[in-house]
């Protein structure tokens, strides 16, 4: 199995030490967070480069729609997230899961939030932990890289089966 060298983790801990505050916590967050994607979801992303944001982004198969994964206002979150630069070409993206919405949160396990931003030009599909949550909790850094983790292959098996389905019907 593959795994980050000493030098990786060099280059990590020396960018961190020359930031301060959340970007330095974000991007030796995302550094961890992406370490347990590629050993337990290596089909996922084959990305090894951190964030000094509060997100990160995953493939979901189309260049305009990505899975996010982020510390947002209220805490970790996730979410399936509809970017393009036109507006109507993401709420077109996004109407395709609508009618199966129903699908999306019996295969989640529990209720997601559908989010067409309509000051935007982006839509999402969202999922928030319940508990919040903030990067600098370090106390709740395992926590939080499970929660993602888990949250992640819960969204991606649905948003997954959900596209089979959308492709069938075209």
């Amino acid at each position: 199995m593959a795994k980050p060298n000493d030098w990786t983790k060099q280059v990590h801990v020396e960018k961190a030490s020359k930031l301060s505050g959340k970007a330095a916590a974000y991007l030796d967050f995302w550094a961890e967070f992406l370490q347990r994607v590629h050993s337990q979801h290596p089909s996922w992303t084959t990305s090894s480069a951190s964030s000094r944001q509060s997100w990160i982004t995953l493939p979901y198969g189309k260049s305009n729609i990505w899975y996010g994964v982020l510390f947002s206002q209220t805490g970790p979150a996730i979410e399936l997230y509809f970017g393009s630069s036109s507006a109507e070409q993401n709420m077109a993206e996004y109407n395709k899961f609508l009618p199966y919405k129903d699908v999306l949160e019996e295969r989640f396990g529990e209720p997601l939030v559908f989010e067409p931003l309509p000051d935007k030009k982006a839509c999402r599909i969202r999922y928030h932990r319940a508990a919040g949550g903030d990067v600098l909790e370090f106390e709740n850094r395992e926590a939080f890289l499970t929660w993602f983790i888990e949250s992640m292959e819960r969204l991606r098996g649905a948003t997954q089966h959900v596209k089979s389905l959308i492709a069938a019907k075209i």
